[in-house]
């Protein structure tokens, strides 16, 4: 079991659904989940652990608002329409990744009791690091991309056209989601340096290849460099500070002969694919505010709240932004408008709960703390983007590492009191 837990930790994050006719339903994340808890016995455990227990009963906040005020909303209004019954599909997601989450922790607490959290925050960045190399094949072989495209099930055809251009590895396709999950680890690298989990060779190798595998599926994670710099100054010594300086300020000195000696180089390939991702880099300013183009200028700017007074407190459980173009892809907004006012604060309950613990707590751990904090952060400000908060890949990846930690406190302060 001790190294079947490495298998269940790669599934659980990057969870690639094979193509089969079941498509979509065949979600390796949520059967790891189920798996998991299956194998779990020990249900008596999370009654040992204060915050873990809290966020427990949380999780089904989401679930109870659909069920007790949402279903019988959408049957007045929507009568004939059953589309409100998908509403039920994200809900019971949270649930079965987060327990799932939680049993998947207590088994590395229980193969690896001193040294837990870094393992699995280690696990987690090298898994990450894997599909950065499967991304970048898929871009310089041709029929490695074919292979990927033939045994994976292709979502690409529900989200954009754009992401036929986009490598996604094993994630249901490229896109800014992607790019995200892709640049978490790079808040992961600065964390585990200062634990010492990878050496200075190993920073030195990762960097570029995440950042590679971030620019070839969309920009949006490039977004994470600042924080990821924020928790390396953090945990560095000033000698160290001032070599990250450099590192931030070399690549604007040397922008535009980086970027003309590569669009030089990718105009004698004729490659579409090469020239798509240079393109989008050359653009780059645009995901940043800096025209009028901008991606975030027009999320904002679309921003909307219901005109229906029912709708803005109750929300509509039928809505899609895929038929009502003009509301922002913002996350928040499009809470709004499914669930309400009411019912986003439902939704939302559970980061809203895990947001206060990790401010209110007192945890021994700085760097663990911080880190922690710091990554929860980063998932409240992509909510900005678009509905990343309850992501599937994304949520694999926050679920466990925020209950490994508070597990992590609790466990320790049982050590210390046996002692």
């Amino acid at each position: 079991m001790k190294n079947i837990i490495w298998i269940f930790l790669f599934l659980f994050i990057l969870g690639p659904v094979p193509n089969t006719p079941l498509g979509i339903f065949f979600d390796i994340i949520l059967l790891t989940s189920v798996g998991l808890v299956l194998l779990n016995r020990d249900t008596g455990y999370i009654e040992q652990h204060y915050y873990v227990k809290k966020i427990s009963y949380v999780t089904f906040l989401p679930l109870f608002y659909i069920i007790i005020i949402g279903f019988p909303l959408a049957l007045v209004t929507k009568s004939g329409d059953s589309s409100f019954l998908v509403a039920l599909v994200r809900p019971i997601k949270i649930l079965i990744t987060f327990f799932g989450a939680l049993a998947l922790v207590k088994f590395f607490r229980k193969y690896y009791p001193d040294n837990f959290f870094e393992l699995i925050v280690n696990g987690i960045l090298h898994i990450l690091l894997f599909n950065s190399i499967i991304m970048i094949l898929q871009l310089f072989l041709p029929e490695f991309r074919d292979f990927i495209s033939l045994i994976l099930f292709d979502n690409v055809s529900d989200i954009h056209y754009q992401s036929l251009m986009r490598m996604g590895g094993f994630y249901l396709s490229g896109g800014a989601l992607a790019s995200v999950f892709q640049a978490i680890s790079l808040l992961l690298l600065p964390y585990l340096f200062k634990k010492k989990q990878i050496n200075i060779y190993q920073l030195v190798i990762y960097f570029p290849i995440i950042i590679f595998s971030i620019i070839i599926t969309g920009r949006s994670g490039l977004f994470i460099i600042p924080f990821s710099f924020l928790i390396f100054f953090k945990f560095s010594k000033s000698s160290f500070r001032l070599l990250l300086i450099a590192l931030v300020f070399l690549p604007f000195i040397f922008y535009s002969n980086i970027l003309s000696s590569i669009e030089n180089l990718i105009s004698t390939t004729n490659n579409i694919f090469y020239e798509f991702n240079l393109s989008r880099l050359l653009d780059l300013s645009d995901e940043i505010g800096l025209s009028s183009n901008s991606t975030i200028k027009y999320l904002f700017n679309s921003f909307t709240l219901p005109e229906n007074l029912v709708q803005l407190m109750l929300g509509d459980l039928s809505f899609s932004n895929y038929i009502f173009t003009d509301v922002s892809d913002m996350g928040y907004n499009l809470s709004i408008y499914k669930y309400g006012v009411l019912g986003s604060f439902f939704y939302y309950s559970p980061y809203l709960l895990i947001i206060y613990f990790l401010y209110k707590s007192e945890i021994e751990n700085k760097e663990n703390h911080y880190f922690t904090k710091i990554l929860v952060l980063v998932y409240v400000f992509y909510e900005f983007k678009e509905e990343f908060i309850y992501a599937r890949n994304g949520l694999s990846i926050i679920f466990l590492i925020v209950i490994a930690l508070f597990i992590n406190v609790n466990h320790k302060n049982i050590i210390q009191n046996k002692k």
